[in-house]
């Protein structure tokens, strides 16, 4: 965006990511992470397209001086087979997440512009509703941070309360109510306030489909949201979107309202153009992003990827601690909660109506297979007879009752893949080549879907916790850590508290005595953690409770930011915090798609008149805040610094015309 920006105005202004809004412990985390690494993600995947280009100008020469040099010959595989595995392209081998592996000629030699959190970390924001407010409870920084006043605001709320698919939700318009069961409501209101105290210049807004059909009344959502913002001097352009058209391999149709401020707006020039003209040229450009999507099965890791078989892993032990515990509990005579049956009709009527038998057993092909075998018997009695309804499709959504499960559709014209809309909980069954390669789609393949590199940034991030462990530990020891899988103090938490009888006090007690925690991230660290581990209020908790506190404490993004002690649990979070996969199709299934986010922004970038740097201010307030600056540029003797006031926005950047011109 800010390349883009650069070549349309040939200015150096570039986008700044000024703050975020978000409660969920663990999405603080991925924010947090993505801000570190966004630009050094975007250099890899730019670099890695170069060395791809560059390695097969080179297989070229090779072919053509027909292999003589020995040692070129053995370079340019190298540089072939580095690029080809981390380049993101929509082979299959491209796709592996073992991409650059640590090893240990690369801990010894560790990246050493990686960003490791000296700068000061952006604020994340922990309620929407108080954005109208002068400052916020931030979870960064652990304290009330001022909010600031932003040029553009892309934001979204909840799908829940306004999708066909969700059967409870509201009769009437939820943009009406304060509060919702889904959250929309509430997200609306906290916009509005926003808007009413720090306008931003542009907006963009994502939502459903269904958000423009009429409800109880006779009003829709769309109505009530461009009253609203037109009362506060915004028009608004809709545009109805589906991401399989901008060259994603999933169907996913959502509407995006571009709101432009025209009050006061000192970004953009609305005398040269019209705003109308404006968004006729935004359609227009939008409709040139446009392009094919790629085969949803391109995308899909190797079934023996690491990524794919520590997943499998996390689900067997995850299953055998359910039975272990369940097991427990009937030798004790407790009662067993189950889950409802009321599938069973469900599926009995569903196969009658494809002359089939219920409860036959399932395929040989599927009871051998692992990933099967941890499905719970309603996803396992659902799977066949989805099977047998349509062989062809290589995609099943078994989350779902048995008639509303989504599947992959087939492109008529390309025969490729196009897979369902990402559902946040989705369970996507995948067909492969072999039996013992279906299995259930990761939560960083539905990343993918969705269009965000979700597998170069957590190579990024794996290269950070590599480098800060180098700083730690020293080379070996930090290469030794990083080969065994669940390690760390963390791993160790999870693996106890997920044990059929687990002692929160007593797990507490032998993970705080441990010389393995003071070793394995420094004494300064342990005893920070064994502070924060050791409070009264955990140690008064069992159960369920303390286990989720103990992860709480360990990567609560509120810890990440400050010096000394704080500063120590910061690069401990760094060092050690991994997103699950469940984390991922969770962050897939509410994500706006990136590549249509970014079609908008550059399209509106392009299509709005901006105002050049000369521009003459129009508006009485504009005139009264540039006498201002210019009786602050004036050789009047300055106020003393104490008392100077705070030049406003608009006064700095008049400010620094009138230093320019000079």
């Amino acid at each position: 965006m800010n390349k883009i920006y650069e070549r349309r105005f040939g200015t150096s202004k570039i986008l700044i990511h000024k703050y975020s809004c978000e409660s969920n412990t663990e999405k603080q985390n991925w924010i947090a992470a993505v801000d570190r690494h966004a630009d050094a993600t975007m250099n890899r995947i730019e670099e890695n397209f170069k060395a791809t280009c560059a390695g097969s100008t080179q297989d070229e020469d090779h072919e053509a001086s027909n292999g003589n040099d020995a040692d070129s010959r053995d370079g340019d595989e190298h540089d072939s087979s580095e690029s080809s595995s981390s380049s993101g392209s929509s082979s299959k081998s491209a796709a592996s997440s073992q991409a650059n592996e640590p090893s240990e000629a690369a801990a010894a030699d560790a990246v050493p512009d990686i960003d490791t959190g000296t700068d000061e970390p952006v604020c994340i924001f922990r309620n929407i509703l108080d954005m109208g407010s002068a400052e916020a409870e931030c979870a960064v920084h652990k304290k009330k941070c001022p909010i600031p006043t932003v040029d553009i605001l892309v934001v979204g709320t909840s799908c829940k309360d306004m999708s066909r698919a969700n059967t409870t939700a509201p009769k009437s318009a939820v943009l009406r109510m304060d509060t919702s069961k889904g959250g929309s409501a509430q997200t609306f209101q906290g916009l509005l306030r926003l808007l009413d105290e720090r306008p931003p210049a542009i907006v963009l807004f994502e939502n459903v489909d269904a958000i423009d059909e009429n409800k109880e009344g006779g009003e829709s959502n769309l109505d009530i949201f461009k009253a609203e913002t037109s009362s506060r001097g915004y028009d608004s352009q809709v545009v109805l979107t589906d991401a399989y058209e901008f060259g994603l391999p999933c169907k996913r149709r959502r509407i995006f309202i571009l709101l432009v401020r025209t009050n006061n707006n000192i970004l953009l020039d609305f005398h040269s153009r019209t705003l109308s003209g404006m968004f006729t040229t935004f359609g227009a450009l939008l409709h040139g992003c446009l392009r094919s999507a790629t085969c949803a099965a391109n995308l899909w890791l190797p079934a023996d990827d690491p990524a794919v078989l520590r997943e499998l892993q996390n689900r067997e032990e995850k299953r055998a601690s359910e039975r272990a515990r369940k097991e427990k509990d009937e030798k004790e005579g407790k009662p067993i909660v189950t889950p409802s049956a009321g599938w069973v009709d469900q599926h009995m009527n569903f196969a009658a109506s494809l002359k089939r038998r219920w409860g036959m057993a399932p395929p040989a092909k599927l009871q051998g297979n692992r990933w099967f075998q941890i499905l719970t018997p309603r996803e396992q009695d659902m799977l066949p007879h989805l099977q047998a309804e349509r062989p062809e499709l290589l995609m099943r959504d078994i989350s779902q009752n048995i008639y509303r499960a989504h599947h992959a559709s087939i492109n008529k014209d390309t025969g490729s893949i196009v897979a369902p809309t990402v559902l946040p909980r989705q369970l996507m069954w995948i067909e492969g080549n072999d039996s013992d390669d279906s299995r259930l789609l990761l939560g960083r393949e539905a990343l993918l879907y969705q269009g965000f590199p979700s597998l170069p940034f957590l190579q990024q991030l794996q290269e950070e916790q590599l480098s800060l462990q180098v700083q730690e530990l020293g080379p070996q020891a930090a290469f030794r850590r990083a080969s065994e899988p669940g390690s760390g103090p963390q791993a160790a938490i999870r693996a106890q508290s997920s044990e059929p009888g687990f002692e929160p006090q007593a797990a507490i007690r032998r993970q705080l005595s441990s010389s393995s925690l003071a070793s394995g991230i420094g004494p300064q660290a342990a005893n920070t953690i064994r502070r924060q581990l050791s409070s009264a209020s955990l140690a008064s908790e069992t159960g369920p409770q303390a286990a989720n506190k103990i992860r709480r404490q360990l990567s609560s993004a509120s810890l990440a930011s400050g010096t000394g002690p704080q500063a120590a649990i910061r690069r401990q979070l760094q060092a050690t915090w991994t997103p699950s996969e469940s984390l991922m199709q969770d962050l897939a299934g509410n994500a706006m798609a990136l590549p249509v986010v970014l079609a908008l922004m550059q399209c509106a970038f392009l299509a709005l008149s901006w105002r050049d740097a000369g521009t003459e201010v129009s508006t009485a307030e504009d005139l009264q805040a540039a006498f201002g600056a210019i009786e602050a540029l004036s050789e009047q003797k300055p106020e003393p610094r104490e008392t100077r006031k705070a030049l406003t926005p608009l006064e700095a950047r008049l400010a620094k015309r009138a230093k320019n011109r000079d």
